[in-house]
């Protein structure tokens, strides 16, 4: 792929990526960190980050005093399979088991591997039959740019093969109760406001249904 879009991180994020590459090889980084650095439509401040195995969080932290000085972040989140830390106040860095099958190759880069577009695709398809938040939907106008709802569904079915595509479909119909969050565009111009995003997805539900029925 082309060269990954390192402007949508801080510089204290930027300098974080050499000390994340212990882990390029058990996890792959998804959520939105993960598309806007493949797409770098907007800011993004955490680094979420996914495997397919089991892992034992206080050992994690063992491997993370290997790197990071003890003063420098602290566990915010720790249970089975699930580790989550601040460093520096500032960086959320979360790991997690993610039992589910990637439906396209990994990105690889220098310090991370990347889930694909698809894939983010999926797990925000995925996000928001539980939580209306505004960047989810952001994401989501920004990849069908690239991929049609269709598309999109297919790879969600492919991914979780008993998830209800008609509840997803719900979700993207409904934003009246969308949690609103400030989010930073790289270009503020092309920053779709909440009735945009409301009228986009509404039209594309309703043109997959016309195309189906």
């Amino acid at each position: 792929m082309d060269k990954l879009k390192l402007f949508i991180l801080t510089e204290s994020r930027k300098k974080t990526l050499p000390l994340l590459v212990s882990w390029k090889e058990k996890f792959y980084l998804a959520g939105g960190t993960g598309l806007a650095l493949q797409i770098g439509h907007r800011d993004s401040v955490d680094f979420d980050f996914f495997s397919n195995n089991s892992f034992d969080p206080n050992i994690k932290i063992k491997e993370l005093l290997k790197h990071f000085d003890q003063k420098s972040f602290s566990v915010t989140q720790i249970e089975k399979n699930t580790l989550s830390i601040l460093l520096n106040s500032e960086i959320k860095i979360s790991f997690m088991t993610y039992d589910y099958p990637l439906v396209k190759p990994l990105i690889s880069s220098e310090y991370l591997n990347i889930a694909s577009i698809p894939d983010i695709a999926c797990m925000k398809l995925s996000t928001i039959m539980q939580r209306s938040a505004l960047k989810d939907y952001v994401d989501l106008y920004e990849i069908m740019k690239i991929y049609n709802l269709e598309q999109l569904l297919s790879f969600s079915k492919k991914k979780y093969p008993t998830i209800d595509l008609a509840v997803i479909l719900k979700s993207l119909s409904y934003l009246d109760d969308i949690v609103d969050e400030p989010l930073i565009y790289k270009d503020e111009k092309s920053k779709p406001s909440l009735d945009v995003l409301k009228k986009f997805f509404q039209n594309e539900v309703r043109r997959y249904f016309d195309k189906i029925i």
